[in-house]
């Protein structure tokens, strides 16, 4: 049974579609580690008029409870909740709350993401303004960044930033399997009728296959700036049910792009030999990488094989110690890292709330210099 909280009463569900313009859609797997992370990404945008659809995947309905109880002040209407008595596959989770939006732009914001904070204001500007009408959606390039999860520590290994080509997406770029994450892709709601997906079921909106079948409906545009952050985290154990739920969900998209393959090529045979001359330079480029690959390894192997073992061992010391001594540092200031962002989060809402009594304190001015005078300070 799913349950909406946040949203309960007709006239909040008709105050809400007034205020938002964009729906916001997270599925946590109940109070994840990562979630007070993303929760932030959302709560700091400069644009306001959004709200969020928290679908809890099959989690502690408590536990999600008492995490967001700190939250919900900040939040006010702009969050509802909807629990999922099981854990979904993740295009399963997020359809469910498909029936709850109402806001013309979509985007999916996992629990393990965050935004820059201009990302809404940038991304909706764009397809609201008069060159960005035609636009279906927009996509903006992002940091890539690779993490370790063990507990409640969280480490950085590695960043990286992606960038696309300035303009709009090419569609041929995109059957090659050039693809990018749902957290930078921002799209119409309008948009999804065109892209005839099974009912219920909403896919990685960074998915190749869901981005070729939003496409029917306009083109992708291109924002060139690092709006968004890709966050890959990996746990140092993880469970037989979540290499079970990852398991399924590859399975399903499998049989979701052969049954979309299956009908356009039924509806029309012609399409084999686009589809030919399409992946004919796909594969020859396959090949390439591959043979390249073996060279590289050959190389290697014959390398290791003549190196000096005495004069290696001490050079291998030395970048050892240097990797080591890398590490530290990294970990420091990841550390140093996610320190500064909590104090930025804290911060940013005392300034919020404090905000009244600093333009009363300054309207109190003249009131204040007179009663300094009459205490004989001025």
């Amino acid at each position: 049974m799913n349950i909406i909280t946040g949203t309960s009463a007709a006239g909040t569900v008709h105050e809400r579609n007034q205020l938002a313009d964009v729906a916001v859609i997270m599925c946590p797997y109940g109070a994840s580690t990562l979630l007070p992370r993303a929760l932030g990404s959302v709560l700091l945008q400069k644009c306001t008029r959004w709200h969020l659809y928290l679908v809890n995947n099959g989690g502690d309905r408590e536990a999600l409870e008492d995490m967001l109880r700190l939250y919900r002040p900040v939040f006010g209407h702009r969050l509802s909740v909807i629990n999922s008595d099981e854990r979904l596959l993740p295009g399963e989770a997020a359809g469910r709350a498909l029936g709850f939006v109402q806001e013309e732009f979509i985007v999916l914001h996992d629990d393990n993401e965050t935004w820059d904070v201009n990302f809404l204001c940038d991304t909706i500007n764009f397809l609201t303004d008069k060159d960005g009408i035609g636009f279906c959606g927009v996509v903006t390039d992002f940091f890539q960044v690779s993490e370790i999860c063990e507990g409640l520590d969280v480490r950085q290994i590695e960043r990286s930033s992606v960038r696309h080509d300035p303009g709009a997406l090419d569609y041929i770029s995109l059957i090659g399997g050039n693809s990018f994450p749902a957290v930078c892709f921002l799209f119409r709601r309008s948009a999804l009728r065109s892209a005839n997906f099974p009912e219920g079921f909403f896919p990685d909106a960074g998915d190749r296959n869901f981005i070729c079948g939003l496409m029917a409906a306009g083109d992708i545009g291109v924002i060139s700036q690092l709006l968004a952050t890709h966050h890959i985290v990996t746990e140092g154990n993880i469970s037989v049910e979540k290499q079970s739920i990852r398991d399924k969900e590859k399975f399903r998209k499998t049989l979701l792009r052969n049954g979309m393959l299956r009908e356009s090529l039924n509806k029309d045979p012609g399409l084999r030999s686009a589809l030919q001359i399409i992946l004919d330079p796909v594969e020859n480029m396959n090949r390439e990488v591959e043979a390249l690959r073996h060279h590289f390894d050959t190389r290697f192997r014959e390398a290791k094989e003549q190196k000096d073992d005495g004069a290696m061992s001490g050079l291998q010391v030395q970048i050892q110690d240097l990797a080591h001594q890398q590490q530290h540092m990294l970990h420091l200031m990841q550390v140093a890292l996610r320190d500064i962002d909590q104090i930025r989060i804290v911060s940013t809402w005392q300034k919020r709330f404090l905000m009244p009594v600093y333009w009363v304190w300054r309207a109190a001015v003249p009131v204040r210099r007179g009663i300094a005078r009459l205490r004989g300070r001025v």
